[in-house]
């Protein structure tokens, strides 16, 4: 949504994440493993970053403040338990901040207008999901329990949201999905590929 925005966004993800940050927008997709990520981040953004969304929950403070531009500022989001190292210097001489975010603490304005923008991107096919299983309502207890677990059926890490398919004649209210009837199985939506 960053780069949708306008902003130059710069991703650190796993091997399986990068293409879909690339899809997503993101100018450059670096190795969150890698040990000289800070390096090849100062590479990219020489003048520094102006966000620095912390959500690994890892909060290194001196190394995520060292990365900011002037009146940068580093948002953790995950990590509640942790202790970090706040470098003050780097912070308060070049207007830097750090500010935490919990979505609970969001308005209902606030939530309502994030809403608003993750609909439009989702009717304009903008935000694809990444991984789609159909399957029948009679396998309700199984889906059940993959999401319990956190695993889908080929065991990669359960992403999406699971619903049941609508009743004969109700047509679905989100864009870019369809109800496939097929004899002998029960309706289902989904998505329609253009």
């Amino acid at each position: 949504m960053a780069a949708r925005a306008g902003a130059r966004v710069l991703a650190a993800a796993g091997a399986r994440d990068s293409s879909c940050c690339e899809q997503s927008g993101a100018a450059e997709v670096f190795d969150y493993r890698d040990p000289d990520l800070p390096g090849r981040l100062r590479g990219a953004a020489p003048s520094g970053v102006d966000l620095y969304p912390d959500t690994a929950g890892v909060n290194d403070l001196e190394t995520s403040v060292g990365l900011l531009a002037r009146r940068g500022r580093v948002v953790l989001l995950a990590g509640a338990g942790t202790r970090p190292v706040l470098p003050a210097g780097p912070l308060y001489m070049n207007d830097r901040s750090v500010v935490g975010f919990v979505i609970s603490h969001a308005t209902p304005g606030e939530l309502a207008g994030a809403a608003e923008c993750i609909n439009d991107l989702l009717g304009r096919d903008a935000l694809p999901p990444r991984c789609i299983e159909v399957l029948p309502l009679g396998a309700a207890g199984e889906v059940h329990a993959r999401l319990e677990r956190g695993s889908s059926a080929a065991g990669a890490r359960s992403c999406g949201r699971t619903l049941p398919p609508p009743p004969d004649g109700v047509r679905p209210r989100v864009p870019g999905r369809r109800i496939v009837r097929r004899p002998g199985r029960p309706p289902v939506w989904e998505p329609i590929f253009t």
